[in-house]
Parts: C-alpha cells; structure tokens; sequence
C-alpha cells in the first residue's frame, strides 16, 4: 500500500501549489484563499503519521507491518524538483509512506 500525504508534501497534487509541509490549518485556509482555492477538499485531509498508522493498523488487528522507509526518495518533478528534493533531504521529511501490513 502506498498512501501519498499531502499534508507532509511540499507540493499538494489536488491544488497544484507549493506547500509547506504540516503547515497550520488556519495559514493553510488562509493561503489556499489568497491563491484562488476553494478549502473543501483541504478540510477532508488530516495528518497521519507513521504512529497513527501503526495504532490504527494494530488496532484493526494487523500483527505484521513492514515499512520501506529504505526506497529512493521521489521527489517532485518540474521546477520545484531541486528546492523540494533538497528539503526532503535535510528535513528526513518522506512526501509519502510506503508499508505492507498483514493480518494473521
């Protein structure tokens, strides 16, 4: 299972704007209006996080769970591809969470 993040991206795939990761919801409200974005969707994402997902998984009864944090980074392509690799890199920040979980 691969599950994009937009709130960890630094770009949002929906809006097609840069992002700043895990960015305040009221600065992002404020920031999607001031671009010309409506909110709607914004208001539908929630932040998750890798321990969210590990209580959320085991709490459905998932007993194995393998991360694949060790993958080449794939990092945002077009002009932004060299600010945003870079951030990924100093900030330790993955766009995406990549896992397989199993229930036995």
């Amino acid at each position: 299972m691969s599950q994009p993040l937009e709130l960890r991206e630094s770009a949002t795939r929906h809006y097609k704007l840069f992002w700043a990761p895990f960015m305040p919801r009221p600065l992002a409200r404020a920031y999607l209006r001031l671009r010309g974005r409506p909110v709607a969707y914004f208001e539908t994402l929630r932040r998750l996080t890798r321990g969210a997902i590990v209580r959320g998984l085991a709490a459905a009864g998932v007993t194995e769970l393998t991360f694949y944090d060790d993958d080449r980074p794939r990092e945002t392509l077009g002009r932004a591809r060299v600010r945003t690799g870079a951030y990924y890199r100093l900030s330790g920040v993955a766009p995406y969470l990549e896992l397989v979980a199993r229930k036995t």
